[in-house]
């Protein structure tokens, strides 16, 4: 009955994803809209302004539970210059996260939240020091990859690959595709693979999903610098070490590859 449960929620984690942003990533198959309004314009703060800003509205946006370890990092993942802060939370042995992003203003003056998924919805474990992001420069969209390890007890794993973007201010997360791995006994394990519409795939095409989907984009590789933030700390020095550290590059050997997808699947047996 506990397996039946889980699984249920594995699917309607999968259904949501498809609704977060639209359902498919638009670089699939749209075309750029045609006659978009220009966006408003932005106060000019440099760089140091918004980490500054930042690091004087970090009662809004810093996690004070202390049962909890939070991790933080400076980015600007729609690249608009216009600085982020994302927090972000992994708990437990089921690897549960919790992601908040923040987003300065366009007249420089406040942080403002992004789109989260609601309270006690799985969401993508993105406290990596590096992933792959798929550069849409037609639509000026960045697609993140990014990964979402769901595990009850060591019998049952659930893997949920998504394009995580920042899209007008919201961050978008789009399924494209799923891996289940379930044991019903110690020796005996069985891997099933799901393409985005659940349609049962092999695992060469599960592994080869993101540059399938994203064919036509450019692949790039962003890289994060998190941090901690003790008590006492000072804030302002780590957040502009963090904003240091990010990056999108070229990737280099084998992640210049076909396999985009951030991880490993997890060892069984």
């Amino acid at each position: 009955m506990k397996k039946k449960a889980l699984l249920a929620c594995f699917f309607l984690l999968l259904l949501f994803l498809l609704a977060a942003c639209g359902g498919t990533p638009a670089s699939v198959s749209a075309d750029p809209p045609a006659d978009d309004p220009a966006p408003a314009e932005t106060a000019a703060l440099s760089e140091a302004e918004q980490l500054r800003l930042i690091a004087a509205h970090s009662e809004e946006w810093r996690i004070k539970e202390d049962y909890r370890f939070p991790f933080y990092a400076v980015s600007d993942l729609d690249g608009n210059g216009r600085l982020e802060l994302i927090s972000a939370v992994m708990e437990g042995s089921g690897m549960f996260s919790t992601n908040r992003f923040y987003e300065v203003s366009p007249d420089g003056t406040a942080l403002i939240p992004c789109f989260s998924l609601e309270e006690g919805s799985s969401e993508p474990d993105i406290i990596v020091e590096r992933m792959p992001v798929y550069v849409d420069q037609e639509r000026n969209i960045n697609y993140y990859i990014v990964s979402d390890t769901i595990r009850n007890g060591y019998a049952e794993t659930y893997l949920v690959d998504s394009a995580l973007s920042l899209q007008e201010g919201v961050i978008c997360c789009d399924l494209l595709a799923s891996c289940s791995i379930l044991a019903s006994s110690a020796e005996d394990w069985t891997i099933s693979y799901y393409d985005r519409d659940h349609q049962e795939i092999d695992e060469a095409a599960y592994r080869s999903a993101p540059a399938d989907i994203f064919a036509g984009c450019t692949l790039m590789e962003a890289n994060f610098g998190w941090v901690e933030l003790a008590e006492g700390c000072d804030v302002a020095a780590l957040l502009i070490d963090s904003w240091s550290d990010f990056s999108l590059q070229e990737p280099s050997g084998e992640d210049a590859g076909q396999d985009s997808l951030p991880g490993e699947l997890p060892a069984v047996g």
